[in-house]
């Protein structure tokens, strides 16, 4: 016994192994996967060798976007990459460089200086300008990724001059880096490159995340493990509507609320990440994700007082209660996710599994760099959607196969359904006949009892009356009668009455009312729970007929009317579905015999089957 135990211990320990290295394979293929193949062409940086690079760069404060208000501004020296802080309104960025010799095809620069807005003058030309430059509701045009390309005619040779204007509203931020300008002829290429980077593969990826929120929902909507694509759906939700609000460059509403838009989706993409967790892992923290979602909502309304609270600095408080909420979601996520896999198997979901290790790496990686460099690393900004998609086809083939397995269980279950219906049918058939046999047998006791206790009474009483010189020709005729009656009444009892109420009442009828007519009574019959009979079993069948049987024997043998009735009436008492009335016109009932066995008999079959009887008088 104790080998036996050992061995199955030893089943167990390798077959978690088995898992364990399943799960090991899974999460290195996706691993080599990423960091081999996706990462290079995701982190794909153009090279801007032989291009210049603005090192120093001039800034000065601007009354109004114009020409004139450039030409009257006093310009400082500062070291680029610059920033000015905490106001809004209107700075000019001065970019100078020397050309010996204007580039026939003109000059490529990056997108110069950042503000919500921007107006490009070259050499005190206007050069580039869309959208308002009004400083309490500025169009965001400056928020599109690109370069502009400087056409020969606006160069010199010598010294020239870029000027650009920005414009901030509700973020009091500006800034200026080192920026990057070449000879458009030699340098596109590089330009181009950093351009689908930046602008095309964004719209591609808000394009497929919208798409794939869709996807993921109807999944969710149609699949049984609803909770997963759902979390999966509004994460690429968010993710999709954060990504556009650097697109939307007009969105119609003020520049403060815009920015709580913005930090209540910055803030909800790690509460996506924690319900997708909590969902994934299956552990029953409801109370948790509550908690976060609370938390949440605490955070928004702190950031929205913020803004309308009119404070300068209102931007870089919230940025901090934002950053303070983040990123203590983010550990907490990640934490979950490791007690999840360290405490129970992957459930044979190692696909799932890898590549959420994969993503709890990178938001790792993501919440490391924001706290060393307060900057965001970007790799899990540009490779969201890959990894929603690789979720969601792993997610989908799991349930595939599990519908799949399903659709043998299920004809495999059929085949047993089926078998075992033939085998309760045989079965049922079987009782049916021992039920009915049992009543039979029952019944055939009961007729025995009344033959002794009845009949034998009855002959025994009219024997000692005739021995002893006393039978009169009336009382022998009328014992007669009634040991006649009963006996009727046994023969009857010895024949089937049917399988249903509806049957039984038929030969009821059949049967007592030429026997009522013979007798000298009327008879009359009313059925009024034709089609909404109880659905008695056999057994209950003969007993509600025999108690019909008694009651008009009792009316027969002792009613002094000329009119005998029955009435069958549906009630809406549950515990008393049916009422069955026996009536006759007569004067009353007499003092009833204590000897005789016929309401007793009457009131024990009514209790065998639920019911009751109560007898009435008019007298």
């Amino acid at each position: 016994m104790g080998g036996a135990e050992n061995k199955r211990g030893v089943c167990v320990a390798n077959f978690d192994r088995r898992k364990i290295r399943n799960l090991l394979v899974a999460v290195l293929i996706v691993q080599a996967v990423y960091w081999l193949i996706a990462y290079p062409l995701l982190d794909h940086r153009p090279d801007f060798a032989g291009m210049s690079r603005f090192k120093t760069v001039e800034v000065a404060p601007l009354a109004a976007p114009t020409s004139e208000a450039i030409r009257a501004a006093k310009f400082e020296t500062v070291e680029a990459p610059w920033s000015d802080c905490c106001s809004g309104g209107y700075r000019a960025v001065r970019y100078t460089f020397s050309l010996k010799q204007v580039p026939f095809h003109g000059i490529l620069v990056g997108a110069p200086g950042q503000g919500d807005n921007r107006q490009i003058y070259v050499n005190e030309g206007f050069f580039y300008g869309r959208g308002r430059m009004d400083s309490h509701n500025p169009t965001y045009h400056a928020n599109l990724p690109g370069f502009f390309q400087i056409p020969p005619a606006m160069l010199k040779l010598g010294e020239n001059k870029i000027d650009v204007v920005l414009v901030r509203s509700a973020m009091p931020w500006f800034d200026a880096g080192s920026m990057i300008y070449g000879d458009a002829g030699s340098s596109e290429a590089a330009f181009a490159a950093r351009q689908f980077a930046l602008n095309d593969v964004v719209v591609f990826n808000i394009g497929v995340g919208f798409v794939l929120s869709f996807l993921a929902m109807f999944v969710a909507v149609r699949s049984q493990e609803r909770t997963l694509p759902a979390w999966m759906a509004l994460l690429l939700l968010t993710w999709v509507l954060n990504a556009a609000f650097y697109r939307w460059v007009d969105p119609g509403f003020s520049p403060y609320q815009r920015m709580v838009y913005y930090f209540a989706l910055l803030t909800f993409v790690p509460v996506c990440w924690f319900g997708l967790i909590i969902a994934w892992t299956k552990l029953k923290w409801r109370w948790s994700l509550l908690l976060v979602l609370v938390t949440w909502v605490m955070v928004i309304g702190s950031i929205a007082l913020l803004a309308n609270s009119g404070d300068g600095k209102w931007f870089d408080t919230a940025s901090l209660i934002a950053d303070y909420f983040r990123l203590p979601i983010i550990i907490l996520t990640i934490g979950v996710f490791v007690y999840a896999i360290m405490r129970r198997s992957t459930d044979d979901r190692n696909w799932e599994a890898a590549i959420l290790i994969l993503c709890m790496v990178l938001l790792a990686a993501e919440a490391y760099w924001e706290l060393r460099w307060q900057k965001p690393l970007g790799q899990m900004q540009v490779g969201l959607v890959f990894f929603m998609l690789a979720l969601m086809v792993a997610f989908i083939s799991r349930n595939i196969r599990l519908f799949r397995s399903s659709e043998a269980l299920a004809s495999m279950l059929s085949g047993q359904l089926t078998e075992r219906t033939s085998e309760l049918e045989a079965a049922h058939a079987r009782e049916s006949g021992v039920i009915r046999l049992q009543a039979h047998l029952q019944e055939r006791q009961r007729i025995m009892r009344d033959m002794h206790d009845g009949l034998g009474s009855q002959l025994m009483s009219m024997l000692l009356m005739a021995k002893r010189g006393q039978a009169e020709p009336k009382n022998v005729a009328e014992g007669l009668q009634s040991v006649i009656d009963e006996m009727r009444l046994m023969i009857d009892s010895m024949d089937s009455v049917g399988e249903s109420l509806s049957t039984a009442f038929s030969i009821f009828r059949e049967r007592v009312q030429s026997r009522v007519e013979a007798a000298g009574f009327v008879f009359r019959w009313d059925n009024k729970a034709e089609g909404n009979l109880p659905d008695y079993g056999p057994r209950d069948v003969l007993q509600v007929f025999r108690v019909m049987q008694e009651a008009v024997t009792n009316a027969l043998k002792h009613s002094t009317g000329k009119e005998i009735a029955v009435s069958i009436t549906p009630v809406t008492d549950v515990d008393y579905p049916l009422q069955i009335m026996v009536t006759d016109n007569g004067d009353g009932m007499g003092s009833a015999n204590p000897r005789g066995r016929g309401l007793p008999n009457m009131q024990g079959r009514a209790e065998s089957i639920g019911g009751k009887v109560d007898l009435q008088s008019s007298a």
